[in-house]
């Protein structure tokens, strides 16, 4: 598939980077001492047991209207954009965010789009979107 992609249409994909939190960047980068190591563990155990529960909550996802879902806020989108006209480089870019909420159980995905006119990434924003899904999701259970 993605064969036909890239020759057809000179399109190509990459798989992006995963974020990584600044106590685990922090120790692969530095030398740690006893204590920091002790944070690190007990860091990575924790992690460990978020996802152990994170998993378990999917599966009783599908189970008696219960859902499980995680959001996230997306990179910024500037328009006008292009990578081949200098023009582009100084028109004033109208920032584009993108924030997603994804269901565990259904597997379905609900993008929510804003421009900076509407307000920025900022707690209240993403608050609002939450509660627009929230609203979304008690509709979904009425009909």
């Amino acid at each position: 598939m993605t064969k036909f992609f890239s020759k057809e249409f000179n399109i190509g994909f990459h798989m992006p980077k995963k974020d990584k939190c600044s106590i685990c960047t922090g120790f692969k980068i530095n030398e740690a001492t006893g204590e920091q190591k002790k944070n690190y563990e007990k860091h990575v155990h924790e992690k460990d047991l978020i996802k152990k529960h994170y998993l378990m909550d999917q599966k009783k996802s599908n189970l008696n209207g219960y859902v499980c879902a995680s959001f996230d806020t997306q990179k910024v989108s500037s328009t006008p954009h292009g990578e081949s006209d200098m023009r582009i480089f100084y028109y004033n870019r109208y920032s584009v965010y993108n924030e997603t909420v994804y269901e565990g159980g259904t597997q379905n995905g609900f993008f929510f789009i804003w421009g900076e006119g509407g307000g920025k990434r900022g707690a209240n924003e993403v608050s609002t979107v939450l509660f627009k899904y929230l609203q979304l999701l008690d509709s979904r259970r009425l009909s």
